[in-house]
């Protein structure tokens, strides 16, 4: 399932390409913004940012005054939140809540550790279950 989160100024005019380019150039992370579409100047826009050289991008996409991410990962969240002080704008959840200052972890969860901390506390709870009535 995908969840899209939105860099966007609340209250007065929306981001302009001139303001996400001059706040990309100074982040040497983010590559260059260039419009997606053949049929128009107007955008959509899309730059890639990048983790560490190593890392696949994550694609930032600029259209109608927001920039948008689809399912961020913690490092992605961190540097949209960064942007979004260099562009005075805020972050903001697809169920509108305020993102931008929100304590965002330093590492990722693997898909895997959920369901692994899932399958040791169900063996811990059969074990449990078991010595209880056993006993």
């Amino acid at each position: 399932m995908s969840y899209v989160v939105t860099i966007r100024r609340p209250n007065g005019p929306g981001l302009c390409v001139a303001d996400v380019r001059a706040a990309i150039a100074e982040d040497a992370s983010f590559g260059e913004l260039s419009c997606t579409s053949a049929e128009s100047e107007a955008g959509p826009y899309e730059f890639p940012w990048r983790v560490s050289a190593e890392s696949s991008p994550v694609s930032f996409v600029f259209e109608s005054g927001a920039i948008s991410v689809t399912t961020p990962s913690h490092a992605a969240l961190r540097k949209m939140q960064q942007l979004a002080v260099c562009l005075n704008a805020r972050v903001f959840g697809e169920e509108g809540e305020d993102l931008t200052d929100v304590a965002v972890p330093e590492h990722e969860l693997s898909p895997g550790a959920g369901l692994a901390g899932c399958g040791v506390m169900i063996l811990v709870l059969g074990v449990l279950a078991w010595w209880a009535f056993a006993g």
